[in-house]
């Protein structure tokens, strides 16, 4: 027998909280708007920030008829651009990237979220990084010589 589990009125707040904290935090789309005569894609965020990319920049889309870009639109979470008649996905994430344009950019970019990441302990790192401590810390590195 499958056991139903409903979510308390306490549940329902945490979650909606949690839904709108990771729109503060994370990137996410609420409109998308295809400007023919300018050749711009403006992508506007939950932040309130519009960025505006040239059609160039963006590879999955460059080569497509521009009437054709009339009917993009943004997933049902708000993290990508759809555009269903060609099955055509894209991150918000990468369409950002796409807007720096230059390689470099995004290199400096990546690199620096790269760095943020690696700054991250979980617990379990915590712990690790206390256990090895206990043992004098991490073995030292062998050399030749």
């Amino acid at each position: 027998m499958v056991q139903v589990i409903r979510p308390t009125e306490a549940d329902l707040v945490r979650g909606k909280e949690a839904g709108e904290r990771a729109k503060r935090e994370y990137p996410t789309a609420i409109d998308v708007t295809f400007m023919k005569a300018s050749g711009l894609l403006v992508l506007t965020l939950a932040t309130g920030v519009s960025i505006s990319i040239p059609l160039s920049f963006i590879e999955e889309l460059r080569d497509l008829e521009p009437e054709m870009l009339d009917e993009l639109e943004i997933d049902l979470g708000g993290k990508g651009v759809v555009l269903e008649s060609t099955d055509v996905h894209i991150s918000v994430e990468g369409l950002v990237l796409d807007a720096l344009g230059a390689p470099g950019w995004k290199k400096a970019i990546r690199a620096h979220l790269l760095r943020e990441v690696a700054g991250i302990r979980s617990e379990r790192k915590a712990a690790a990084a206390r256990e090895n401590g206990k043992k004098g810390g991490r073995p030292k590195k062998a050399t030749n010589g």
